[in-house]
């Protein structure tokens, strides 16, 4: 693999990791348009959790393909991925309710299970797909 590939990589394990950290619902004031369309995204429970599932079943996979060989095909694969999964899970929860002056609660929770869930399923996708095409 070569370095511009590597680099490549890297920038987009970096973006999605920004894109899911940032408070994106606190960015709903400064646009209409942001306003609707994030509000049509997350306008209901399941939708919420679609949306959480998506965003850490991508990470994971990112995540996982920067694993050397020889871990992914062990269960140390999981142990990393999901280490990295509920490490940017709660970092983001913490940045959610800092930016929202809102109390830990049972919400918060479950979004970390969401991602977790997200994490595992993008795991065994690109365990799945990458070593079992070997």
């Amino acid at each position: 693999m070569d370095k511009q590939s590597i680099g490549l990589r890297v920038t987009i394990l970096f973006g999605w990791v920004i894109g899911i950290l940032l408070p994106m619902y606190s960015y709903r004031q400064l646009s209409p348009s942001y306003r609707d369309a994030f509000d049509w995204i997350f306008q209901t429970h399941a939708s919420h959790v679609l949306m959480h599932t998506f965003l850490y079943v991508v990470l994971a996979w990112l995540i996982a393909s920067f694993l050397p060989r020889s871990v992914c095909r062990s269960r140390q694969m999981f142990l990393y991925v999901l280490s990295g999964i509920a490490l940017i899970a709660a970092a983001q929860e913490m940045i959610q309710m800092i930016s929202a002056q809102a109390n830990f609660g049972s919400d918060e929770i479950f979004d970390v299970f969401v991602d977790l869930n997200g994490g595992l399923l993008g795991t065994l996708l690109y365990r799945k797909f990458n070593i079992s095409s070997e």
